[in-house]
């Protein structure tokens, strides 16, 4: 992860290969920004975040991840 909160890894695919202005995977099209679910907050939470730190909804990588069965 930068300090933009951007992933230096897809975490669905394991992509590295990201460039500094990257904002989606070229490799599998996912973001790289863990956003908020909640449309009106659309925060952007650390990657390992579940949830998210402005507003307390799911984070969007947490939901896909859970969805895909790939936590516990």
């Amino acid at each position: 992860m930068d300090i933009s909160l951007r992933s230096k890894e897809c975490l669905f695919c394991g992509n590295d290969k990201i460039s500094l202005k990257a904002n989606y995977c070229i490799a599998c099209s996912h973001d790289l920004y863990n956003h908020c679910s909640d449309n009106e907050c659309n925060a952007v939470n650390h990657e390992s975040a579940k949830y998210c730190e402005i507003c307390g909804s799911e984070t969007l990588f947490y939901q896909e991840l859970r969805d895909m069965g790939l936590l516990e």
